[in-house]
């Protein structure tokens, strides 16, 4: 019986300490912080310690992405591939997930791959499609390793070797950025704020196009 009651006890506590964890955070969600505002749409995707919701999930994924949080942007795109909280959008999925992906999320950059490869919401092309997948799996994204070796099978060598000229112009831009910002740049001298960093499509291509450009 006491130890019945202990446990009960136990229960009580840990969910008084939860709640009260759950409202200092959407506390701060709605005083605009973006880090709060993304882990509460975590908690609302997931069901944890709040009921499950996905257009609230959206909701503050959305307000934490249009910050620059790059998770928030990451999940923002899922919702959108997904019809997930949001109608289904495969444009707005690559929309966030570009943004992330340009922020170095691994898990953007291969969706955004996936997305090139399959031509969902952009035009399809196999060569910006490898380039993302490679700089994917660079990060340690096994999936990424495993589309980009079945992609480059049916890519010729030229092809190929532009997209990972173009891997490798990232990342070398990547770490300039990075190195940038450590030495107190405000921001990216190339780029306008809250701007995608480049390889826009412009007009479809069959990915057995032997023509090899990075801009289709």
């Amino acid at each position: 019986m006491k130890l019945k009651r202990a446990i009960a006890d136990l229960v009580e506590r840990l969910m008084t300490r939860d709640i009260a964890a759950v409202k200092c955070l959407q506390h701060d969600a709605k005083q605009g912080q973006a880090h709060a505002q993304s882990a509460l749409g975590d908690m609302y995707t997931k069901g944890t310690l709040v009921p499950k919701n996905d257009a609230k999930a959206a909701q503050w994924y959305r307000r934490a992405a249009e910050q620059g949080d790059a998770h928030a942007q990451l999940n923002l795109g899922a919702s959108y591939a997904a019809g997930r909280g949001v109608p289904q959008d495969d444009a707005d999925a690559v929309k966030w997930y570009r943004l992330a992906a340009d922020q170095g999320d691994a898990l953007a950059q291969f969706y955004l791959g996936g997305m090139y490869s399959s031509g969902r919401g952009v035009p399809q092309n196999c060569v910006l499609a490898l380039m993302w997948l490679d700089v994917s799996s660079a990060r340690g994204i096994q999936s990424a390793a495993i589309h980009r070796d079945q992609l480059t099978r049916s890519m010729d060598p030229a092809q190929i070797a532009v997209a990972r000229d173009l891997a490798r112009e990232w990342r070398t831009a990547k770490q300039w950025l990075a190195e940038a910002m450590a030495a107190g740049a405000p921001s990216h001298p190339l780029q306008p704020a809250n701007q995608p960093s480049g390889l826009e499509p412009a007009r479809p291509r069959s990915r057995t196009s032997k023509r090899v450009t990075a801009s289709s």
